[in-house]
């Protein structure tokens, strides 16, 4: 063998180890925490210093920061360390933004790769919720002949005109988890989404009818999906993430007109209006996929509808003029009359909580309790129009033609007013989360 082939077969031997070596690299890298402490407990919106020193016998190629929630999952955005050698020293600041998160144990988690070992370190810390807080009170009427309003109150109650534009108005729905307040047009304007600080349009869904009767059915926000719902005259059932993007879509026969719609569970639940009456129903629709489950017959014509639990709800609304609640079987759609509301119409309701109901009727203010299946006059001798509570101040907020009034939830004691310059349509509490 001559020197030039003995030169080649070193080279290829002195290749082949180093790229054994390399295939055979199983250290991962080792990473030391200094920062945060173990059991440090945060604010929402306070600043996390993370602070860290990685090794590793290669070069490292990435580093990573991540805050993670009890299962694993990224609660705020990652933040990435330039990993330019294989140690590396390093102090990076981690904000807490995300409003949404809840008191609990959190996992700080800074993440080292090289390329072909991954690894992984944690400290343990408690983030403490940001507490909930009134931004402003929303109101909707319509001044005058083609004109929307949007008018907010704050917590002085001093009242402010947020936005006005030429339409005209059926239903809204406040959004607080995403600052938005989707307000639907009657037979002509559109679905608008607007800032809840700025009232910009964020979205918009078009209005498509071709009837003269409200477009839009009903706008509600479920807090359970995160997701703006909306039923459509023509027969639409749809579902609207925080960008207006339709993520959830399912249609009513041709005989039935989609009104009060809720997101529970898996489900989507609509009242059907049968256009020839009275054979009303109330659908169950798979959230995963549009396809109605079952549907069962409903007598009343719904004014609110709330989950008691996985598989029930309680439902307001009225059957021949008279107030009525009942509680539903969601799986095989039996019902019963819980008890027999006050003589009259009822205009509105909301929950106060799991059990608590208030009740805007013709002839006054009620608040209906479950656990007791009983009612108890709270305000009389007006026309409740609407009705909204406030959780964080626990008041009733009550629309009487053009006057918003607050009450004590509790007592209906009175405690303050403000003027609209037409009868309130809508009214609502946006909260800071």
């Amino acid at each position: 063998m001559n020197v030039r082939s003995l030169i080649l077969v070193f080279i290829i031997a002195g290749s082949l180890g180093v790229a054994c070596k390399k295939d055979t690299d199983t250290t991962s890298p080792s990473i030391t925490i200094t920062a945060p402490a173990t059991s440090s407990s945060f604010n929402v919106f306070d600043t996390i210093t993370v602070a860290a020193i990685v090794k590793d016998d290669e070069q490292l190629e990435s580093i990573s920061i991540r805050l993670l929630d009890q299962d694993q999952v990224p609660v705020l955005p990652t933040i990435s360390v330039s990993a330019s050698s294989n140690s590396v020293s390093f102090s990076k600041l981690l904000p807490i933004s995300n409003i949404h998160l809840s008191t609990g144990t959190y996992y700080v988690n800074v993440f080292a790769s090289d390329g072909k070992n991954d690894a992984n370190s944690f400290v343990q810390i408690t983030v403490i919720e940001a507490p909930l807080e009134v931004e402003r009170y929303i109101v909707v009427s319509r001044p005058g002949s083609g004109l929307v309003r949007l008018d907010t109150i704050d917590d002085q109650f001093s009242i402010g005109l947020q936005s006005q534009w030429n339409g005209d108005h059926s239903t809204t729905a406040v959004n607080s988890y995403h600052q938005q307040i989707v307000v639907g047009g009657g037979d002509v304007s559109a679905a608008l989404s607007l800032d809840g600080e700025y009232a910009s349009v964020v979205w918009s869904a078009a209005n498509l009818n071709i009837s003269s009767l409200p477009y839009f059915k009903d706008v509600h926000f479920s807090e359970d999906h995160l997701i703006t719902y909306m039923t459509n005259e023509d027969h639409q059932i749809r579902g609207y993430n925080e960008n207006g993007s339709v993520v959830f879509s399912a249609m009513s026969s041709s005989i039935y007109r989609p009104k009060k719609v809720i997101g529970h569970g898996s489900l989507v639940i609509v009242e059907l209006e049968s256009i020839v009456p009275p054979l009303n129903r109330l659908g169950s629709y798979w959230r995963s996929s549009g396809v109605l489950w079952q549907d069962h017959p409903l007598s009343m014509d719904v004014v609110y509808m709330n989950p008691r639990n996985s598989d029930r709800l309680i439902m307001f609304g009225n059957e021949n003029g008279q107030a009525v609640v009942e509680e539903r079987d969601l799986d095989n759609g039996s019902f019963w009359t819980l008890t027999s509301l006050p003589s009259g119409t009822l205009n509105d309701a909301t929950a106060i909580n799991a059990t608590s109901y208030l009740l805007a009727h013709e002839n006054g203010l009620y608040r209906y309790d479950y656990s007791t299946n009983a009612d108890v006059l709270l305000v009389g001798g007006i026309n409740a129009l609407k009705v909204s509570y406030d959780k964080v101040n626990a008041m009733a907020i009550v629309a009487v033609n053009s006057e918003i009034r607050y009450y004590d939830a509790a007592t209906g004691t009175f405690l303050t007013s403000v003027s609209l310059m037409d009868d309130a349509e809508a009214i609502g509490v946006l909260y800071n989360k």
